[in-house]
């Protein structure tokens, strides 16, 4: 095999690697459904409190339940910026990885003859794809691990609210 054999497999990490670095969309991509469940349930609670109030009827349950949803989605918020700066240091290491890549795209170009022995080739296969999918799958399991608890109380919250 030679080093122009795995020109393609460069390119392809050099744009994998470039694409994952530049995916700022990442964090709606992992936030949208539990965010949209909590401002859901939020909307509800308040729709709640706001009947219970015109009845005359005041419920506390109902305010305590949407003072929770409130106090989950300031923590939701928070997770949010912690996820993103999580994502800034696996972009910046993605595109270092790029970096690299595109040197050792350069290189196949300017020693396209050079023997590649089944090491080199293991290294180069690996290195245009490990790091991206290990960024990538790294951070969604962060953000499932930090969001597990929320996912738990907004079930609870929501099946207070389905018996309210």
């Amino acid at each position: 095999m030679s080093l122009s054999d795995f020109s393609s497999v460069l390119q392809l990490g050099v744009g994998f690697h470039a694409g994952t670095a530049l995916l700022q969309p990442i964090l709606e991509f992992a936030s949208a459904p539990i965010v949209a469940r909590a401002e859901r349930l939020a909307r509800v609670a308040e729709l709640r409190v706001v009947r219970l109030q015109r009845t005359g009827n005041p419920h506390s349950g109902a305010e305590a339940l949407l003072n929770d949803l409130n106090d989950l989605r300031g923590v939701l918020a928070l997770d949010r910026v912690l996820f993103f700066q999580e994502y800034r240091i696996a972009a910046g290491a993605n595109a270092i990885f790029a970096l690299v890549l595109y040197g050792l795209l350069s290189w196949a170009a300017m020693k396209p003859d050079h023997n590649v022995g089944p090491l080199l080739a293991i290294f180069l296969i690996g290195l245009s794809a490990g790091p991206a999918l290990a960024s990538l799958s790294i951070l969604w399991w962060r953000w499932r691990t930090n969001t597990s608890s929320i996912e738990k109380k907004l079930d609870i919250i929501q099946k207070a609210i389905g018996n309210s």
